[in-house]
């Protein structure tokens, strides 16, 4: 098993606040530091809900994802990991 940690960012729809999240990646397979990277250019000037990033991140990297994010206070948590 290999676990990957990242942080991204993105705008807020709402309220265009800048929303930092905290992903932990999980997989069995070798992940490249530069696609999940990519991600981050992907969805860096967009406006983006949390769970439609965390949707896009397990599709597009085909692994676990938990992807943790404070949005004014409120601490949202989307996904699970491998076991």
């Amino acid at each position: 098993m290999h676990t990957y940690f990242l942080k991204l960012s993105c705008r807020c729809p709402n309220n265009n606040a800048v929303n930092i999240y905290e992903a932990t990646i999980s997989t069995t397979k070798l992940l490249q530091a530069e696609d999940l990277l990519e991600l981050q250019s992907e969805i860096y000037d967009k406006k983006m809900y949390q769970e439609d990033i965390w949707k896009l991140m397990e599709k597009k990297i085909r692994a676990k994802v938990l992807l943790v994010g404070d949005h004014m206070g409120v601490r949202i948590t989307c996904g699970e990991l491998l076991k």
